[in-house]
C-alpha cells in the first residue's frame, strides 16, 4: 500500500448528517411509533448497513431491515382485548409488573444505493402504516405473550416472574 499517495476526497460522506436527516424525516412523518388497528404504540427501527457489492466492486449495496417492536404492561394487554380479567386472571399475575417485550418477525430490503434505498423507504413505511392500522393482531400478541410466560417459566426462571 502506497502510503505517500493521498485520498483526493473523503471516502465516506458524512453518515451521521445523513443519519440525521432521515431521523428526521422520519420524525416529521410519524413513522418512528406506529398504531396498530388495536389501539397498541409499536416503534419502527430501521437499521441500515451499507455492504460491498459483489457485482460492482466500486460501489456498495444497501442492506435495509425494519423491525416493530412493544413493551407491554398487563394494564395495555387488557385495554386492547388481549386479556381479560376475569377470564385471564392467571395469566395476569405471571405478566405482574413486567414490561413483556413483544417483537415482530424483521423485514429485509436490499437496494443499490443510498438514495434507492431512502426511496424503497418512502414507498414502504406508508403501506405499512397503513397496514398495521387497519390490521387487528390479537392472536399474534396473545402467542407472543404466551411464548413469554413459557420462556419465563422454564429452568427455573420461575424466580424472576414474582420478583419485584
Amino acid at each position: 500500500m502506497n502510503f505517500d499517495k493521498q485520498v483526493s476526497r473523503p471516502i465516506v460522506k458524512s453518515i451521521s448528517s445523513a443519519q440525521a436527516e432521515w431521523e428526521h424525516w422520519l420524525y416529521e412523518n410519524h413513522f418512528q411509533r406506529l398504531l396498530d388497528a388495536d389501539g397498541m404504540e409499536w416503534e419502527l427501527t430501521i437499521h441500515a448497513m451499507p455492504t460491498p457489492d459483489e457485482i460492482n466492486i466500486k460501489s456498495a449495496k444497501w442492506n435495509v431491515t425494519l423491525s416493530l417492536a412493544a413493551d407491554v404492561d398487563a394494564a395495555t394487554f387488557i385495554r386492547i382485548g388481549v386479556l381479560d380479567t376475569e377470564e385471564h386472571e392467571r395469566l395476569l399475575t405471571k405478566i405482574a409488573d413486567f414490561k413483556v417485550p413483544l417483537r415482530m418477525k424483521p423485514i429485509h430490503h436490499e437496494a443499490r444505493g443510498e438514495n434507492e434505498a431512502r426511496d424503497l423507504m418512502m414507498r414502504i413505511l406508508p403501506d405499512l402504516r397503513d397496514n398495521i392500522a387497519k390490521t387487528s393482531m390479537l392472536e399474534m400478541k396473545r402467542n407472543l405473550l404466551c411464548r413469554w410466560i413459557d420462556d419465563h417459566s422454564q429452568f427455573g426462571a420461575k424466580e424472576r416472574l414474582y420478583a419485584k
